[in-house]
């Protein structure tokens, strides 16, 4: 008999913190959406249901793999009590620079 370990909590907490991290380091919508959902205490399921999409898509978008839809954005400002003003600034700083 083969029997697997559970990886302890000290191995959890370790990668929960290299997780942040990483997101710590991202700039634009990725972190901003995160960081605002979190800040309202919701969960991407929540965040999902109130736009009309998955608890996986919302969180595509926090690991930065892709930007909301226009459509999206605009719900996500009034969802998670963002301005315009802030979303558009997370997009430009996650824009490359033109040379």
């Amino acid at each position: 008999m083969i029997s697997r370990r559970q990886p302890s909590v000290a191995t959890a907490v370790s990668a929960r913190k290299r997780n942040d991290e990483q997101l710590a380091a991202q700039e634009g919508p990725a972190r901003l959406l995160r960081s605002a959902r979190l800040a309202l205490g919701l969960t991407q399921k929540d965040v999902g249901f109130s736009i009309g999409c998955t608890g996986a898509t919302v969180s595509t978008w926090e690991r930065g793999e892709c930007v909301p839809p226009v459509r999206r954005l605009m719900q996500l400002v009034s969802v998670l009590n963002l301005t315009t003003e802030q979303l558009l600034e997370s997009l430009c700083q996650s824009t490359p620079k033109a040379p």
